[in-house]
């Protein structure tokens, strides 16, 4: 079951603080985060600090921006 967070809007580094903050959850019961972003910056910070936990990420080009899938 995927987790999303729509940050559209939201400059760095709040989506990096968003997805922190729901992989401590994801950590604990499994799952996948979508992080749908407009911010360039997020697509670099935010896979960094998931792989850092362990996690594996993927950016992909959607719309307006990107969604960033992040998995176990």
């Amino acid at each position: 079951m995927a987790t999303v967070i729509d940050v559209t809007g939201k400059v760095c580094p709040y989506p990096v603080v968003v997805a922190l903050d729901k992989l401590r959850e994801i950590s604990k019961k499994g799952g996948t985060l979508e992080i749908i972003t407009d911010e360039p910056l997020a697509t670099r910070s935010v896979p960094d600090e998931a792989k850092r936990l362990g996690f594996r990420a993927t950016v992909e080009r959607v719309d307006k921006g990107w969604k960033i899938v992040i998995k176990k």
